[in-house]
C-alpha cells in the first residue's frame, strides 16, 4: 500500500470518514489515486450522498468493516454458495448467514488468491467468485 493510501486510511479509520476535500489538505496533493487504491482493495467504501453535516452535497469515504479471518472451511463454503453469480456485499452476507464484516473478510481472502473479483460501486462492494457452486 501507498504512503498516500495508509494516511487516507489512518484518517477514515480514526474520524469514522473523510471528504475529497479532508484528504487532499490532509495529503497536501490530489488524493484521487490514494482513495482509488483504497477502494479497489475493499477498504474504504464511497457513500457518493454525503453526510448531513455537508447537506448531501459531497460523498464522504468510510472505512469498510473488518471482520473475523476466515478459515478454510468458511472459504469453501463462500465458494459452493456463492460460485458462479455476482453479489451485493449485504445479500452475499444473507445468503451465507453471516455478518457483512465477516463476508468481507472471505471475499478479500478469495481475490487474494484469485478466486473472485470485486469493486466498490458506491457504497456498494459488488463481488463475483468464479467457478461455479
Amino acid at each position: 500500500m501507498s504512503r498516500a493510501a495508509q494516511v487516507v486510511l489512518d484518517a477514515v479509520r480514526g474520524r469514522g470518514s473523510l471528504s475529497v476535500v479532508q484528504a487532499r489538505v490532509l495529503l497536501g496533493a490530489d488524493p484521487q489515486g490514494a482513495l482509488s487504491e483504497l477502494c479497489a482493495a475493499l477498504l474504504v467504501v464511497h457513500d457518493q450522498g454525503g453526510g448531513p453535516e455537508r447537506g448531501r452535497r459531497a460523498g464522504l469515504f468510510r472505512a469498510a468493516p473488518c471482520g473475523r479471518v476466515p478459515q478454510p472451511e468458511d472459504l469453501a463454503r463462500a465458494r459452493q454458495v456463492l460460485g458462479g453469480q455476482v453479489w451485493t456485499l449485504g445479500t452475499a452476507a444473507r445468503v451465507l448467514g453471516w455478518e457483512v464484516a465477516d463476508t468481507l473478510e472471505a471475499v478479500r481472502a478469495l481475490i487474494s488468491a484469485g478466486e473472485a473479483i470485486g469493486s466498490v460501486v458506491g457504497a456498494t462492494v459488488v463481488v463475483r467468485v468464479l467457478g461455479w457452486g
